[in-house]
């Protein structure tokens, strides 16, 4: 199977409730990060939730698939 990351968010039900428990427990962290390193990021699908919740932090996406990174759902200056 060929990965095709045009269709990867809409499959994604394990890693999107993953990421739901990660952003929900990152309210307990006490502190502000200047920056977030996302390995394994794909399109961004956790990126996108931290860059919200820390604006100022800077966002570094790393994925060996160069397709999901060319298709990240990021649009920020953050990237």
């Amino acid at each position: 199977m060929i990965f095709n990351p045009d269709s990867y968010i809409e499959s994604a039900i394990v890693q999107k409730e993953i990421i739901s428990r990660l952003i929900e427990r990152t309210s307990l962290i006490n502190f502000i990060p200047e920056q977030i390193i996302d390995i394994g990021a794909g399109i961004g699908l956790s990126s996108r939730p931290f860059m919200d919740i820390f604006p100022n932090a800077k966002v570094n996406m790393y994925d060996k698939s160069i397709l999901s990174l060319n298709k990240s759902i990021i649009q920020s200056e953050n990237f």
